[in-house]
């Protein structure tokens, strides 16, 4: 708290009469003698205005230089001293220039100081140094006052600056909590603050993943290029938890910089406007002498004036408003120093941008473009430039998963390195020859009273116990941002520190901001901290990977900004991914956190980079891409399980063990384990063990008697084990389970000494000659479990330890979950019969399956099978991109659908699997969906009962309305609006057949379901090249080929669809009306005729000539007369004539541009569907009983 005399010591006055002063010398600068001081005088006024904006002298409340030195006495009173002393040499030039005061050298000095009573103040002083040589003349010749009081005016603002530097060092800052970096961001709607949150922390997540994702893949050597994706998948993906915590750093870096900028524009507010100021010349007239000591007197409002400091404005305090004691003593440079420069393995140089040099500096400082701070001029040397941006990006966090502050960021290195050293320290056990570590207090506590309790008591308080903390002295363990650091300096934690720093660092330089250093404005503005090492860091094979930059987003969250982009043909060149960033950046930070932005106002340069998003990718980033949409979920659903099967957080203290002999509850205890597993119905070779049937066998009663064995000896407390095996934060259940069926259970004990436990489940036997076990959760291979000489006991390790944790499926609508497996994992499939292979080669492979019921959970996705089956679709191709395009068409559809209703008529992947099988280099990929009775021919073979029943109109009805809906998901359309762009996502199926229309008759529905269904040819695609393909390049199905499959120059577009909906929605009046023969003999059999191919075909169409060298499809003849037939069928309803009304005239449509589409064909079907359930008599009533 201020004191009441503190809080008379205002600078805010002070400063306001020098900008006054400043301003009045200014107006007179022409007269002499201040003529020949005018570039000094404009250059100090430069530098004081400059010094005043960057501390807020001339701001009120908390933004205040008078609130952040409020706490700081000394500091406070010298700037009043300082500030004092330019109001002094100021007014005082002004009086001399105005004629009110005569300077120094040319009066008396006994009449300059004469009090107005006559009396000398200085007569003693005089008198006793009459006899000093000096008294005869006081002031050197050359003195001349003016000059004096410019050489103060520099030595005054030379300390105010100084002193800035210190109060505005980047180090005093604190650091800015999440609610102060986004304040400026308005929470409009419930969330919108979180969700503008959430937006740039994925944007920074993601650019953080491809940049890693480069360093891997560049790190890679030659011969294990195959490893790209498995370890790209592991240490680069979204989803990585440290890729995570980096790029919300970097959000929040970015949103720093951000508002240090805009504080830095607050503080620089109503700064004054140079105009003539007479109130100092007034001020003048009623002075007749000038003090040159300073008093709080004369920090008080001046009386002449009447003019008294402004009242105090409430304001929000900033992160940078008080300032201590203790950070005014202590140089930016106390800590950081000269650090040495991090590197990466191969010895490269983190290369940080270099300083400005065409910033403008005044008076030997500058104002950093970064974080706004004034800082001295010895900060542009090279590496005092680096440990300032060091300061500003607080490049280092927490690496350690469980820290209790993963969001804290560092600025120094010695700060960072003390903070992980506290995941590393341990407490010693000095006694034992091999030295035993302890991860917590209590841990090592609790040995010294069982393991030594014949110790002084004195060992147990605190100063002893404080002595046994330090680092581990394991082997450090593995960089957790790369695989190439495991065993480069094993034991070497200082080595490894600077590694993860060079990661750190490295990733951190995304986040500076753009820095102009070319006045001249001949270049672009460069990004700090890309420049020759992030730029360079995207090739081609990324661009892909990086399209789902969330500048095309942030339109919908900056009020629905409308876009005018007339985009045409797109030129065919190659882009700079980096150049382009750069682009979208630099519109994203012009344009306003809030409100609408009209489509004229919107920055031209949209234009240009929406070109190069379209250009580099025909696609936004959808399915495996999009981790808002996908859980890639690489621990085999463990920790859905866990959650799944309730907590275990109340826990017995003791156990009772089992009176049974060791040996004896071994052997049972290893049959039961063999009676339980289960084969894989997929393959013979693998089994599994339910997850049910763990706990069962080994329950913590068996698991303490089986500790009970000497070989256990060392752990004196068996119930805590127990617990430990059974519960801890590092269990070893299933690893004592391996150890039981492989016959090496008493090696538990060596085994949890050397780290393992069962988060290293499963281990992997390597391809090399040793056919050792690699651990991929240490990055390491275990001694105690390779010093198994024989390599099939490790391969019966590895085994066992897939058979123990087959996955566990837990499907969402809300999120797909894709699964990352090995080879050796085991589908948990009970019961398996391979179905079919499609007749097209390559594409995929179906199994009707039955999974382990404890081993999946579907919460409120799909149709259930009534026997509970499923099936299971296996791609034969193996590349990435293939399965992507059918995984993001489904999940797109589903996203789509604008009711449940419509939901259910697609079909929708209840989970996906990736699963690598490293010896191959190869990766196998699955698609998991509901069982169904049989597709829409099935139907129509089982349900003869149904031909000619009038009362079957109605759910015909039903189901053609949801198909057509189903279809317009797929095809993405609706009503046209303003937002519509050409980036959008449009789908097409590209097979649509009876064969693909899936029959459902789900057991928690009453009715059956008629679903659309495989994907496999359908692509999403952008509105400019949803229609660019060659017809003629795709598998088709040729009966149902719309007819720009046979023109010589047709494109395919989504009204093929359309007409091949049209081709069954025939058969299927076909088929109620005439029955099955009709369907698959009698009418293909009158439309079959030569094709332009020379091949006998049943399409529903025909090519002719048009006469000008063209073709010109039409609707066979055939096909007409076969629907006038059925529309004078004796049972054909008003419903039925009107749909074939519409499948004859809008459907089957020749032309391509006069086609419905399916949003009017929705809305076709849904009329006759409501005239269904509105009349009965419009679907049960024969059109020629209603004429008689």
């Amino acid at each position: 708290m201020e004191s009441p005399a503190q809080k008379s010591l205002e600078l805010y006055p002070i400063g306001v009469r020098v900008f006054e002063a400043f301003e009045e010398l200014l107006r007179l600068s022409n007269d002499p003698p201040l003529s020949r001081h005018r570039d000094l005088l404009v250059d100090e006024e430069q530098r004081f205005r400059l010094w005043a904006h960057s501390l807020g002298l001339r701001q009120h409340g908390h933004m205040s230089l008078d609130y952040r030195v409020r706490d700081v006495t000394f500091i406070k009173e010298r700037l009043a001293e300082l500030l004092s002393n330019l109001q002094e040499h100021l007014e005082r030039l002004v009086a001399i220039v105005l004629g009110k005061e005569t300077p120094i050298e040319d009066c008396d000095i006994s009449e300059k100081y004469a009090d107005e009573d006559g009396t000398d103040e200085y007569e003693s002083s005089a008198t006793s140094n009459a006899e000093s040589p000096a008294s005869e003349e006081s002031y050197p010749s050359s003195f001349h006052e003016v000059d004096f009081r410019f050489d103060g005016l520099t030595e005054n603002l030379n300390f105010l600056y100084n002193l800035a530097a210190k109060i505005r060092n980047p180090r005093n800052r604190p650091q800015s909590s999440v609610n102060q970096l986004y304040k400026h961001i308005p929470d409009i709607s419930a969330g919108s603050r979180a969700e503008y949150i959430a937006e740039r922390e994925n944007f920074e997540t993601t650019l953080v993943a491809c940049t890693q994702q480069r360093q891997i893949i560049m790190g890679l050597d030659p011969s294990e290029a195959y490893r790209s994706d498995e370890l790209t998948n592991q240490y680069a993906t979204t989803s990585y938890w440290l890729i995570q915590r980096a790029g919300i750093a970097n959000a929040r870096r970015k949103q720093q910089f951000i508002y240090w900028k805009e504080h830095s524009l607050k503080l620089g507010r109503d700064m004054p406007e140079r105009k003539p100021a007479t109130p100092v010349a007034q001020r003048l007239g009623a002075v007749n002498n000038v003090k040159t000591s300073i008093t709080h007197d004369a920090l008080a409002p001046n009386a002449a004036t009447g003019q008294a400091a402004p009242a105090s404005v409430q304001s929000v305090p900033t992160s940078a408003t008080n300032l201590k004691a203790s950070a005014v003593k202590s140089s930016v440079f106390s800590n950081q120093g000269r650090a040495s420069t991090v590197m990466d393995l191969k010895g490269e140089k983190l290369e940080w941008p270099p300083p400005p040099t065409h910033i403008r500096r005044i008076g030997g400082y500058f104002t950093c473009p970064c974080c706004e701070v004034l800082c001295p001029e010895r900060y542009l040397r090279k590496d005092a430039w680096r440990v300032h941006l060091i300061h500003d990006l607080q490049p280092y966090h927490c690496t350690y998963e469980d820290c209790q502050d993963p969001d804290r960021l560092y600025g120094t290195r010695e700060d960072w390195v003390n903070h992980e050293n506290q995941h590393a320290r341990v407490w010693h056990c000095h006694e034992h020859k091999e030295e035993l570590e302890f991860e917590t207090q209590a841990e090592y506590v609790e040995h010294l009273k069982t393991s030594h309790p014949d110790g002084p008591p004195e060992r147990y308080s605190q100063e002893l116990v404080a002595t046994a903390v330090g680092p581990s002295l394991k082997e450090c363990r593995p960089c957790p941002f790369c695989p190439f650091y495991s065993n480069a300096f094993p034991g070497e934690i200082t080595q490894m520190q600077k590694h993860i720093m060079f990661h750190l660092e490295r990733l951190a330089l995304l986040a500076l901001p753009l820095v102009d250093d070319n006045p001249d404005g001949s270049d672009r503005p460069q990004r700090g901290g890309r420049k020759g090492s992030i730029l360079n860091d995207f090739v081609d094979a990324d661009r892909k990977s990086f399209t789902d930059f969330i500048f095309l987003d942030k339109t919908q969250h900056r009020g629905d900004v409308v876009s005018k982009v007339n985009l045409g043909q797109l030129p065919s060149v190659e882009l700079d991914i980096g150049l382009w960033l750069s682009k979208a950046e630099d519109i994203l930070s012009n344009l306003p956190n809030e409100g609408v932005v009209p489509a004229e106002e919107f920055p031209s340069e949209y234009e240009e980079v929406n070109e190069m998003a379209v250009s580099m990718t025909q696609s936004v980033r959808t399915g495996l891409d999009d981790p808002r949409r996908v859980r890639q979920i690489r621990d085999r659903g463990e920790g859905d399980f866990l959650r799944a099967s309730g907590s275990t957080s109340q826990l017995p203290k003791t156990y009772v063990p089992l009176p049974d002999d060791v040996d004896l509850l071994l052997d049972n205890i290893a049959g039961d384990l063999d009676r339980s597993k289960v084969v894989c119905a997929l393959d013979p070779n693998k089994d599994y063990l339910p997850r049910c049937k763990l706990p069962e066998i080994l329950t913590p009663e068996k698991v303490r008697t089986i500790v009970s064995h000497p070989c256990f000896k060392e752990y004196r407390d068996k119930d805590r084990l127990t617990r430990d095996i059974c519960f801890g934060s590092s269990p070893c259940l299933k690893l004592l389970a391996i150890l039981i069926g492989i016959g090496k259970v008493y090696d538990l004990p060596k085994l949890m000494s050397d780290g393992l436990s069962d988060k290293c489940l499963p281990m992997d036997i390597e391809t090399s000659a040793q056919k050792n076990i690699y651990c991929q959760y240490h990055k390491k291979h275990h001694s105690a479990i390779n010093e198994y000489p024989r390599p099939n006991v490790r391969a019966e390790f590895s085994r066992w330890s897939y058979s123990l944790i087959a996955p566990y499926i837990r499907g969402s609508k809300e999120r797909h979950s894709h699964y990352v497996l090995r080879h050796g994992d085991v589908f948990p499939i009970e019961v398996g019969t391979k179905m079919y292979e499609q007749p097209i080669p390559g594409f995929s492979e179906l199994f009707k399956v039955k999974i382990d019921s404890t081993h999946c959970h579907f919460d409120n996705i799909g149709l259930r099978h009534a026997d509970g089956f499923f099936a299971l679709k296996r791609l034969a191709s193996h590349d990435r991109e293939d399965f992507n395009l059918e995984l993001s068409t489904l999940l797109f559809c589903m996203d789509n659908a604008h009711s449940s209703e419509v939901n259910m008529h697609l079909i929708q992947p209840l989970a996906s699997f990736e699963v690598l099988d490293t010896r191959a280099g190869a990766i196998t990929y699955y698609l998991l969906f509901d069982w169904a009775q049989g597709n829409l021919e099935d139907f129509w073979k089982i349900n003869a009962n149904l031909i000619g029943d009038m009362r079957h109109s109605l759910w015909m009805s039903q189901q053609l309305h949801g198909i057509c809906s189903a279809l317009q998901c797929v095809h993405n359309e609706r009503q046209a609006t303003s937002q519509s762009t050409a980036i959008e996502l449009y789908g097409r199926h590209g097979d649509i057949k009876p064969e693909n229309l899936l029959w459902f008759h789900p057991a928690r529905q009453s009715e059956d379901l008629i679903v659309l269904s495989d994907f496999g040819l359908g692509r999403l695609r952008t509105q400019l090249s949803r229609s660019n393909q060659d017809a003629r390049n795709l598998p088709l199905t040729s009966t149902y080929l719309a007819p720009e499959f046979d023109l010589a120059d047709s494109t395919i577009s989504r009204a093929t669809d359309i007409f091949s909906l049209g081709c069954v929605f025939l058969e299927y009046v076909t088929w109620f009306l005439l029955g099955l023969d009709a369907v698959e003999n009698q009418f293909p059999g009158r439309r079959t005729e030569m094709d332009i191919y020379g091949f006998e075909a049943d399409k529903f169409f025909t090519i002719h000539s048009d006469g000008h060298g063209g073709q010109q499809p039409f609707l066979k003849p055939q096909v007409m007369d076969w629907i006038a037939e059925l529309q004078h069928h004796g049972n054909c309803s008003r419903y039925l004539y009107e749909l074939l009304e519409i499948i004859r005239d809008k459907m089957l449509e020749p032309g391509r541009e006069r086609r419905i589409n399916a949003l009017q064909l929705t809305e076709e079907m849904q009329k006759l569907r409501q005239a269904c359930e509105r009349n009965d008599s419009f679907y049960l009533k024969a059109i020629k009983e209603e004429e008689e």
